[in-house]
């Protein structure tokens, strides 16, 4: 039996789509823009978790990416445009398990798994 449906494809491909640009509006503009395969990684887990859990997990990442650009002696649009390129690299969003910045966005939002060891299933799934 195959899983593969064709018929299902276009669909898919539509709310790939609707993904991306919600994440555009609600976590790309505010916490900085993955390029190339980074945007796709980013783009599935929210096709496979939400793009609210991608936004959160994003803005937690841009807080850890604040604080080591304060560390490296950054400020202002310095530190900023840091955080920014640390929150949209989907390693930084999920180094550190059910501690890091995905880990815990899946958390609050799926409280069933915040006990499981999610760094391998769900998240090893989007290298």
């Amino acid at each position: 039996m195959s899983v593969f449906i064709p018929k299902s494809n276009p669909g898919a491909a539509r709310l790939l789509n609707i993904k991306a640009q919600r994440l555009g509006e609600i976590a790309f503009s505010r916490y900085g823009q993955p390029d190339g395969v980074e945007f796709w990684k980013f783009v599935t887990a929210a096709y496979n978790g939400g793009e609210g859990t991608v936004a959160l997990a994003m803005g937690n990442a841009y807080r850890v990416g604040l604080g080591l650009a304060r560390e490296q002696g950054l400020v202002g649009t310095e530190a900023v445009s840091y955080a920014r390129r640390y929150a949209s690299k989907w390693e930084n969003l999920k180094v550190g398990g059910t501690a890091s910045p995905l880990g815990q966005a899946a958390a609050r939002y799926f409280p069933n798994i915040a006990t499981q060891n999610i760094t391998k299933s769900a998240i090893t799934r989007l290298k």
